[in-house]
């Protein structure tokens, strides 16, 4: 007999809120989530690569029949570099010398291992989602500074990626949020043929939509707005709400547009 009263759950890498710490951003990126660091206290470089050689070289290698190592090493790489820009399969085919359909197997094998996901852009026509590219992201980023080859937090502060870090970041916790609470994200980018770009978009019942800016910016400016303004402008009345989430530590409300400390969203909300 099926127990219809069993909920299945999907456990990612710990959330902010779980995290409670007030540790910088860079510290955050650079530590990861994973419970080991901050559970066991271990450090994230030796918590990552066995990570990395055990799981993903060994376990998902023999998965697909890897037979060249390196050039899935190189994948891997290409991956962390592209984090928070759309996703291009021709291009990394190029770049690695591999074909097309082997770059869309390894990116599905990393998407069902809850390793990378990919945000699709917004459209009103469903279709169009599917047609258009989409965004690249990590569940965990601290995998990500570690493909980088980063050493530091203070390296992380000053990559010319920490923008894109960041970015993935705040996507990945939304993404937790929804699945801790039980529920499937339904969250997507905007991007049209002019260049006018809306980081994140949460679609909410009833086709209502709130969308978000994100920077990596310690100050706010009043020109991180421009994507969801037009976003309005296009949209109208569907969109219910703008934010701007940044890397500051003050909350202000200006022309109708929201600009929040990014952790402040996520404090408390675990599972509420």
């Amino acid at each position: 007999m099926i127990d219809r009263n069993i909920t299945s759950l999907t456990l990612l890498p710990l959330s902010v809120s779980e995290i409670n710490s007030n540790v910088s951003s860079d510290e955050l990126m650079f530590n990861g989530f994973y419970p080991a660091v901050w559970g066991d206290g271990r450090l994230p470089y030796d918590v990552y690569s066995n990570y990395y050689n055990t799981y993903i070289e060994r376990d998902l290698r023999q998965l697909i029949n890897i037979k060249d190592l390196e050039l899935f090493r190189q994948f891997m790489r290409l991956m962390a570099s592209r984090v928070a820009n759309e996703f291009n399969a021709s291009r990394i085919s190029n770049e690695i010398g591999i074909d097309v359909k082997t770059v869309q197997n390894w990116l599905s094998i990393l998407s069902t291992s809850y390793i990378a996901f990919t945000l699709p852009p917004y459209y009103r026509n469903i279709g169009k989602r599917i047609v258009k590219a989409s965004k690249l992201y990590f569940y965990d980023i601290g995998l990500v500074c570690y493909l980088l080859g980063l050493e530091s937090p203070t390296q992380v502060a000053t990559h010319p990626l920490r923008g894109a870090i960041f970015e993935n970041m705040v996507v990945a916790e939304f993404y937790k949020r929804s699945l801790n609470q039980g529920k499937t994200p339904h969250l997507f980018y905007y991007r049209d043929n002019t260049q006018k770009v809306v980081d994140l978009i949460e679609e909410e019942s009833f086709g209502q939509l709130h969308a978000y800016e994100i920077k990596s910016a310690k100050r706010f400016n009043t020109q991180f707005c421009a994507g969801i303004d037009y976003l309005k402008k296009l949209y109208k009345e569907s969109v219910i709400g703008g934010t701007v989430l940044y890397d500051g530590e003050e909350a202000l409300h200006l022309n109708q547009i929201d600009y929040r400390p990014w952790r402040s969203l996520f404090q408390g909300t675990m599972c509420s």
